[in-house]
């Protein structure tokens, strides 16, 4: 089997061997995640391999100048539409009231929750009107499921539920006697 050249190797390759050539030396000797960030206590050079210092500091070194508050681009969120990253003050302006700079909080809200708020915002007349629509609604649908019965079961239905269903016994403790049927 004779040996393949770097020449021989795709482009691609070429930079992938090249870059890990030139930085095989930067890379720490241990494979884990640095936890601990603290200078190392040991004055052994062998200590500080894989834990890099790091120094804060509030000065300016001067090399990065300084800060300057920028307004654009900026991220703007909207309930319906989602997010849009706005680039000057014309677009921010071309948007509208309903878009906001912070995001926006996602409640899971139930479906009774929903309906309430809906309710609230309507006047008295409005909400009889839909409570008046919701019985028809639901007066229409018990029609369409009472069609196919027969006057027997129809009859059936027309009894009170409470009238048919026995109370539940009571449970006894272990002990007491049984209650009279005169006791109430």
């Amino acid at each position: 089997m004779s040996e393949i050249t770097i020449d021989q190797l795709p482009a691609s390759l070429q930079a992938i061997i090249a870059e890990y050539q030139a930085n095989s030396g930067t890379r720490s000797p241990v494979r884990q995640q640095l936890r601990d960030l603290r200078t190392p206590r040991s004055t052994n050079p062998k200590a500080r391999l894989h834990r890099p210092t790091f120094f804060a500091s509030a000065e300016e070194t001067g090399d990065e100048g300084a800060y300057e508050h920028q307004d654009f681009p900026t991220l703007m969120f909207h309930p319906t539409k989602g997010e849009m990253t706005v680039p000057n003050q014309e677009a921010l302006d071309a948007l509208g009231e309903d878009w906001q700079s912070s995001p926006l909080t996602t409640e899971e809200t139930t479906a009774f929750d929903a309906v309430k708020a809906q309710l609230a915002e309507l006047s008295e007349e409005d909400r009889a009107y839909f409570f008046k629509f919701q019985k028809e609604q639901q007066m229409k649908r018990l029609q369409a499921l009472t069609e196919g019965l027969s006057s027997e079961q129809l009859g059936a239905l027309s009894v009170s539920p409470d009238a048919v269903a026995d109370p539940a016994p009571v449970k006894r403790g272990p002990g007491r006697p049984k209650a009279s049927v005169h006791s109430a």
